[in-house]
């Protein structure tokens, strides 16, 4: 069920209610010059480009995402609602990959950029939960710049303060001291989960907005508009601008010729989930047992074999639904069954994440509540950056050995991530992935 107050505007399987829009600039404010006057790196022929080359929004999961396309074009987009909002209290979960420069805009217009946008910067002096006005003063209202903390490898593992004396983007006192509330960084770095689903609640109210952002429980940031003084901002113009309705969108950034790759990787994805505000362990669209059993029954009468599931799925609820319904409606030995490891079940060590500990205990917890003494196929969710992959590929070829997985396979990562834990395997002489 959906709180009382509250509407979903993501239906879990389809993009119904968005549409797709290519990356645009226009005014650095009203009745000021337009962007791609003032930024002489960017090429004349932009906008023709950018409309030839719009971001990729698709459903996976169940989740939204968005990725440049083709890949490395440097060109982004937007996924901006169909319906126009005034004040409201949207939630919402985040899962960016690195680096992915993407965000949320509110009171968005439809055909210009202009919008108040909440920064998800995940890059290199990026600011995540924190503002910018899109042609409406182009301020840039942020506590502190965030960077990635790196593995002996080279390989990001977390986030940490930017240092200044690298920064591409410098964090200054004057770009914090246009919010009216603001998280230190160090409670930030606390809460963020990396590699992981971030849980945003943003509010947005007023003629002339107050907009607040919680990640995590955190209050990170809060600007007031009424009250924001910043070059070039003018709030009353703003306000005829923008009017006290807008649209909500999702961003998929460009690479601008200053940050380029370093700003979107190669490959990166932006991931979004609108949760049921209710709990944070089930989706809006989930279906209770009674809701589910008639789609699991034809699923069987239309020959349909494979079927796949995860631990993680509302919290290990889709997985009994799942095993009651074979039993139910069929017989083990006539059903492909797959369901995957690595997201949160719990806190503690064995709770998430793809170390021994974790897999071994996810894994007999997952064939309880499947209700059977095997899966066909086992599958790692995502790959994690915190534990050796020797470590994953020899606990996950004891699941093998020890009968409970037929097969191994992978969810979703970098094929590099994949071929080193592939590679692990065959140094190892452990079971292989059969499946990606």
């Amino acid at each position: 069920m959906t709180e009382p107050g509250f509407e979903p505007l993501f239906d879990g399987v389809s993009l119904t209610g968005w549409s797709a829009i290519p990356r645009q600039y226009g005014r650095l404010y009203p009745d000021g010059p337009d962007v791609l006057d003032v930024l002489s790196h960017f090429p004349r022929d932009y906008q023709e480009h950018a409309d030839a080359n719009p971001a990729a929004w698709s459903v996976e999961d169940g989740v939204i995402v968005g990725r440049q396309q083709p890949e490395g074009s440097g060109y982004g987009g937007y996924l901006i609602s169909d319906r126009d909002y005034g004040d409201f209290e949207l939630r919402l979960e985040a899962n960016p990959d690195w680096p992915a420069d993407t965000g949320v805009m509110l009171r968005r217009c439809r055909d210009s950029w202009a919008g108040l946008q909440v920064l998800i910067d995940h890059r290199q002096s990026g600011s995540i939960g924190v503002f910018f006005g899109n042609g409406i003063g182009s301020f840039h209202a942020v506590p502190f710049a965030l960077d990635a903390r790196r593995d002996p490898d080279g390989t990001p593992v977390g986030l940490q303060l930017d240092d200044p004396a690298t920064s591409v983007e410098p964090f200054t006192a004057a770009k914090r001291a246009m919010l009216t509330k603001s998280a230190d960084v160090e409670d930030f770095l606390a809460v963020w989960r990396w590699c992981d689903w971030n849980d945003f609640r943003i509010r947005c109210a007023g003629a002339k907005p107050c907009s607040t952002v919680w990640i995590n429980d955190l209050l990170v940031a809060e600007i007031d508009l009424a009250r924001l003084q910043a070059p070039q901002y003018q709030p009353d113009a703003v306000l005829a601008l923008l009017g006290t309705r807008g649209h909500i969108a999702l961003e998929v950034h460009d690479n601008d010729p200053v940050l380029g790759q370093d700003r979107w990787g190669l490959g990166a994805r932006c991931r979004w989930s609108y949760g049921d505000p209710a709990t944070a362990a089930a989706h809006c669209w989930a279906l209770d047992d009674d809701a589910a059993q008639p789609f699991l029954r034809q699923a069987v009468e239309l020959g349909i074999s494979f079927w796949d599931t995860a631990n993680v799925y509302q919290h290990g609820t889709s997985e009994e639904l799942v095993g009651r319904a074979i039993k139910r409606y069929s017989r083990r030995e006539d059903i492909v069954l797959a369901t995957k490891v690595y997201g949160k079940m719990h806190d503690g060590p064995g709770g998430q994440g793809l170390s021994r500990k974790a897999i071994l205990e996810q894994a007999d917890a997952s064939l309880a509540r499947l209700g059977t003494g095997y899966i066909d196929l086992y599958q790692i969710h995502r790959f994690d950056p915190h534990t050796p992959v020797e470590e994953t590929m020899r606990s996950l070829h004891d699941v093998v050995k020890a009968g409970k997985a037929r097969y191994l396979g992978a969810s979703s990562m970098y094929a590099w991530q994949f071929a080193k834990l592939q590679h692990a395997a065959d140094r190892g002489g452990w079971t292989r992935f059969v499946a990606i």
